[in-house]
């Protein structure tokens, strides 16, 4: 996921990686890359690595175009001369290590430096998954479920069927946001939730996921549905989820083996928990909102509720990532954001009641110069004697019927 999302698109907008068959596209930081490139200016070849925060300074440079750099985002990196540089500066000697001999080159998929294998592991190949004469997509887990694991599946996710013959297919991806929108409700959520305990935080924010667990459907994206499957041990996982699959299989097991469900459901779930998975070990904790504990949630309890997987060490995972989110966001907001959001209320308040009295001060000035307009009119000595001599004649004759004016003479 990318967090800096105007950095990313900086200079990389004709760098991608391309279908011509289906129009599928992929950020040149979201390919496989070489593992290494060479720059003219730089006396050592340049590593790729996830990311480099290593000095706790606070502000991180990219040494080529000498502009503030995102530490989230991937870069090349000279460990020897701490030498930082951005993927997309490095864009033509990537394209260069493209279009030559690619036989020892080596590639590397972003967010893979965190999943540590021995070698016999890091090494084995994986192999695409097929049906009948056609590779295998995420579609057709869907399509392969019973009719009980479907309406299963239907109960939490939305999604629509996509053709994977059809080159008009657009795949969209979906923009995501961490920015919590504050207003006077969820500010009073906050504040409530300040006072509690960690015990009582967690049973109480572990209700509300509970609660849209039950009512709220998932969205699967159609770049999800379209994805190549490959065999990892028996199961159908998307090929960039390959290394969190075996990362999960090498530490905890098979933890899908006691299920009965198929295996179309259970490489959904594996798919699942190795998403939820992915996101742990990428996002740093001041990214974390909770709509994306909800989202973890919910994949969990699912794998577990249907497809009966042990899930209790990603269950810790989640209690303790929540409690982070408890200690450092919910902290961050109460510190600045809340302050910042209701200071800026009051001065749109204090706004508002300056333009409430001002249209106030010009009503009562029309009021004033109506009563001026009066005040003239009665000074008036002849319109004065005029409407004093009839206001005199009707008052006398106000006690009478109508019937008995029309003969008074005037």
């Amino acid at each position: 996921m990318i967090q800096n999302k105007k950095e990313f698109n900086r200079n990389t907008k004709s760098s991608a990686f391309s279908c011509a068959e289906c129009s599928f596209k992929v950020h040149l930081q979201c390919g496989m890359l070489p593992s290494t490139v060479s720059y003219e200016f730089h006396i050592h070849p340049l590593v790729l690595v996830d990311w480099v925060i290593d000095d706790g300074c606070g502000e991180y440079y990219c040494d080529i175009c000498e502009t503030e750099r995102d530490p989230r985002l991937c870069v090349y990196y000279c460990e020897d001369c701490k030498y930082v540089a951005h993927v997309q500066c490095l864009a033509s000697e990537i394209i260069n290590v493209l279009k030559g001999d690619l036989k020892d080159v080596k590639f590397k998929m972003v967010g893979d430096d965190v999943w540590k294998f021995p070698e016999e592991i890091k090494n084995e190949g994986v192999e695409i998954t097929e049906k009948g004469n056609s590779i295998w997509i995420f579609q057709d887990l869907i399509d392969n479920l019973t009719e009980c694991e479907l309406k299963c599946v239907r109960d939490h996710f939305d999604w629509e069927k996509v053709d994977k013959n059809s080159e008009k297919e657009k795949h969209q991806s979906i923009e995501t946001t961490n920015k919590l929108i504050l207003n006077d409700e969820n500010i009073d959520e906050l504040l409530h939730i300040a006072q509690l305990t960690k015990n009582e935080f967690l049973s109480f924010i572990y209700d509300e996921f509970e609660s849209s667990y039950e009512k709220e459907k998932l969205k699967i994206e159609s770049s999800v549905l379209l994805q190549k499957m490959v065999d990892v041990e028996g199961y159908s996982i998307p090929l960039n989820l390959v290394s969190v699959m075996k990362h999960i299989l090498h530490q905890y097991g098979d933890i899908g083996q006691n299920s009965t469900s198929s295996s179309s459901l259970k490489s959904i779930c594996f798919f699942l928990i190795c998403r939820v998975m992915k996101k742990m070990y990428s996002i740093l904790v001041i990214d974390i909102s909770k709509d994306l504990l909800q989202e973890w949630y919910s994949y969990i309890r699912f794998a577990k509720d249907y497809a009966e997987f042990d899930v209790d060490f990603m269950e810790a995972s989640l209690e303790a990532i929540t409690e982070d989110f408890f200690y450092v966001q919910v902290s961050n907001l109460l510190d600045d954001e809340i302050p910042t959001v209701i200071n800026n209320n009051m001065a749109n308040q204090r706004k508002e009641l300056h333009q409430l009295v001002e249209e106030l001060q010009t009503k009562m000035g029309k009021y004033e110069s109506k009563l001026e307009m009066r005040k003239r009119f009665c000074e008036s000595t002849s319109e004065k004697k005029f409407m004093k001599k009839n206001i005199d004649n009707v008052m006398k004759l106000k006690w009478k019927t109508v019937s008995q004016i029309w003969d008074t003479p005037h």
